[in-house]
């Protein structure tokens, strides 16, 4: 019973986080200094000046993006979702999770489409994403018809191709730092999900 009760509170706040996700409004991700005029030959004159010396040189490391309150909140639901996804809850209960659906993969779809940019923290919220259509696929794999219906694997692969630069800068930022756990690569998260995606393909080909 209280195995039964502890689900039914999961599975509640899972759909409470889905319709927050579902009622949000996604804009598209702004870069800062997009769109500007090329300052080069205003600056030239002091570009041609010697550096000013300002101490010991710091090593690069990667900056984070202002990100609107929205995209915030909007990576904080997705991350809870995975938790949720990933420990909370079993296939067994979430298979009747009907909010589960094509306009649920709409909406990620919509989320990796708008922060598909080179910037450190459009690479967090669509990793967050990737993360949660895998863990949706591993408890509901019937959903995944609908992944592929909105050609999914296509979204995937261009996320992937305009993100590669900040995802390999990341990853050597975190190497250098030494972390005995880094976090997963866009590139790894991308392959899995596209993995998932072409088995169920692969088994309706050789079923029909």
């Amino acid at each position: 019973m209280t195995l039964d009760y502890k689900y039914t509170v999961n599975i509640l706040l899972f759909l409470q986080i889905l319709d927050l996700i579902s009622k949000m409004e996604i804009k598209e991700e702004t870069v800062p200094g997009a769109g500007e005029s090329n300052s080069f030959d205003v600056h030239n004159d002091e570009e041609s000046k010697p550096p000013k010396q300002s101490g010991p040189k710091k090593p690069w490391v990667p900056k984070n993006d202002e990100l609107s309150e929205e995209t915030k909140f909007l990576a904080a639901l997705m991350s809870l979702l995975v938790v949720i996804c990933n420990k909370m809850v079993d296939a067994h209960v979430f298979c009747y999770v009907t909010s589960v659906d094509a306009a649920l993969v709409k909406k990620l779809k919509k989320i990796i489409e708008a922060n598909n940019k080179n910037t450190a923290d459009c690479l967090r919220i669509v990793k967050l994403a990737c993360q949660v259509v895998i863990a949706i696929i591993h408890l509901k794999p019937s959903c995944i018809k609908d992944f592929n219906g909105n050609h999914f694997d296509a979204v995937l692969s261009t996320a992937l191709k305009n993100m590669s630069d900040i995802d390999n800068c990341m990853l050597f930022a975190v190497q250098d730092c030494q972390i005995t756990k880094p976090a997963r690569t866009l590139s790894s998260l991308v392959k899995e999900a596209q993995g998932l995606l072409q088995n169920a393909q692969d088994v309706t080909v050789l079923s029909d």
